[in-house]
């Protein structure tokens, strides 16, 4: 993160000791992901909370806010370009993201063919353009439903690349480690062999007898 190089020693720590703390790993658990992602737009779209963001810009100003947090939260843990409190699997990133591809379209299944959203407030807007109600709602559907997928593909890309570049460098290490060992290995043999210290390796006449033996 940028707040750690550029920031103040003292920030920096605070930074670090954050993200490494029990809360953020708590919060940032896949199944704590998962629920924030695909939880919130459940929540926003199949109760009440959503006539009420219509309403209120205080309202609508905090989900916003929920909205981008679930967001960030899921890119940040999944792609770890900056440090971050969990350091889990790729695979588990790919499972997070198929399960937000089977609940989007979920999602957009029961809005195109569900009840109306929030019908008194827009009948009391009287609009006089555009399409129906219903329509208006199947097609906010395909754009849950579809958008969200189409959307989610360049980070599928990027979760690809990532998940490449890090077995790539385990790799790479594993060859070190190797190398390292290969090398341990031949210095070893090189030594000459150790003595026993007894007196007879001492005496040139019996060392060589033993030698040819």
């Amino acid at each position: 993160m940028l707040l750690s190089p550029s920031g103040p020693p003292r920030l920096a720590e605070r930074v670090s000791a954050g993200i490494r703390s029990r809360p953020a790993r708590v919060l940032t658990f896949p199944g704590v992901v998962t629920v924030l992602l695909v939880g919130v737009p459940f929540a926003l779209y199949l109760t009440p909370l959503y006539e009420l963001t219509l309403r209120s810009s205080v309202v609508d100003t905090v989900m916003h806010v929920v909205l981008v947090l679930a967001g960030f939260i899921y890119f940040w843990t999944r792609l770890r370009v900056d440090p971050t409190p969990r350091g889990d699997p790729h695979i588990v990133s790919f499972g997070i993201s198929l399960a937000e591809v089977i609940f989007d379209g979920v999602l957009g299944l029961v809005l195109w063919l569900g009840p109306l959203r929030a019908p008194h407030y827009y009948e009391a807007l009287a609009r006089s353009w555009g399409p129906s109600m219903r329509t208006d709602q199947i097609i906010a559907a395909g754009v849950v439903w579809i958008g969200g997928d189409l959307a989610g593909l360049p980070f599928l890309g990027a979760l690809m690349r990532q998940w490449k570049r890090d077995d790539a460098e385990e790799a790479a290490e594993v060859d070190r480690e190797l190398d390292a060992a290969d090398a341990t290995d031949a210095e070893r043999s090189d030594e000459p062999a150790a003595r026993s210290g007894l007196w007879l390796e001492d005496d040139p006449v019996l060392a060589e007898r033993f030698r040819r033996g």
